[in-house]
């Protein structure tokens, strides 16, 4: 049987899938029951098959209600597929997604089931957000970025960088943590 994983992130997915994400994921397919939380391409929600089971969460234009949209309903459908499909793995593509996995992580305890938590890093985490946007309240975003890392740092079984700059920037922010290197 294959185990269950979930790759949960911000990226947008329409259907049908563009042909890098389909070969993808239909590569992953052969090796894990996978699941995608993530975000559509707009404003309605989809779910739908694709070689992965994709659950792809409303997109509003607003980044701070973007990022409510996915912290308020992650954790539930994680949680639901943790309950239902069985998942073990879930991959967070950032240290901030990973608050809502380490969430689902300790309430799966209460079901008896353990689930990995795995946070990726594909480029600067602390500061490729300011650079794409300029969002009010800064500091604000900063703290809530160090809250969101913190967690991350304290429940995360294993980081997984893509070069030698995003391993070292989660050696700093995550010292002591097991750290693999390989490229997307």
């Amino acid at each position: 049987m294959k185990p269950a994983l979930c790759l949960l992130g911000t990226a947008r997915y329409g259907r049908p899938l563009s042909p890098t994400a389909d070969r993808k994921f239909r590569l992953l397919a052969e090796l894990a029951d996978v699941h995608v939380v993530a975000f559509a391409d707009g404003l309605r929600p989809r779910r739908f098959r694709q070689h992965a089971a994709f659950v792809l969460l409303p997109a509003p234009p607003s980044a701070v209600v973007r990022r409510a949209v996915f912290l308020a309903v992650a954790p539930a459908v994680l949680l639901w597929l943790v309950a239902v499909r069985g998942l073990e793995v879930v991959i967070a593509q950032s240290p901030y997604e990973a608050a809502a996995a380490v969430a689902v992580k300790r309430l799966a305890r209460l079901l008896r089931r353990r689930v990995a938590v795995a946070v990726e890093s594909h480029g600067d985490f602390e500061e490729s957000f300011f650079l794409y946007r300029r969002p009010r309240f800064p500091r604000l975003w900063r703290a809530a970025m160090r809250g969101a890392l913190r967690i991350a740092a304290r429940h995360a079984d294993v980081l997984r960088a893509v070069s030698d700059a995003t391993r070292r920037q989660l050696e700093r922010a995550m010292p002591g943590r097991p750290v693999v290197q390989f490229p997307t």
